[in-house]
């Protein structure tokens, strides 16, 4: 077995875990959770989360934090267990006759997420087997 490799780590807000119900597949998959989670408006206002450090090692990923009794909690997810992750941000796409477009999680990439004065900072999120 070979050793495992660090290969970044940052500080990040963490803001909770929720079962993918409707698809477990790819960007579908994280759709409804990140809805659960994530407040559809004013995100930089209202956005609650526990402050925490993200690493990825080569073995898998790192999420540490500090609770509420100043306790460090770590949590590891083997490489194994993770089915998908991306970095994505909420977008609304214009849709015709809809007045009200339903916020989707976007990849980084996307066009629609790279446009001039989005609201909505970047999110990191993952699909783990249990």
């Amino acid at each position: 077995m070979s050793e495992s490799t660090p290969i970044c780590r940052c500080r990040v807000l963490y803001l909770g875990s929720a079962v993918p119900r409707q698809s477990k597949d790819g960007l579908q998959g994280i759709q409804e959770p990140l809805r659960s989670l994530y407040p559809m408006e004013g995100a930089g206002e209202n956005l609650k989360g526990i402050d925490s450090w993200l690493s990825v090692w080569s073995n898998g990923i790192l999420l540490e934090n500090v609770d509420e009794n100043r306790k460090q909690v770590t949590r590891f997810f083997p490489i194994e267990s993770l089915h998908y992750c991306a970095a994505v941000r909420q977008v609304l796409i214009p849709e015709r006759g809809n007045s009200h477009p339903e916020p989707k999680f976007l990849p980084l990439d996307s066009p629609f997420a790279r446009a001039p004065r989005l609201q909505h900072p970047p999110i990191f999120a993952a699909i783990l087997r249990r």
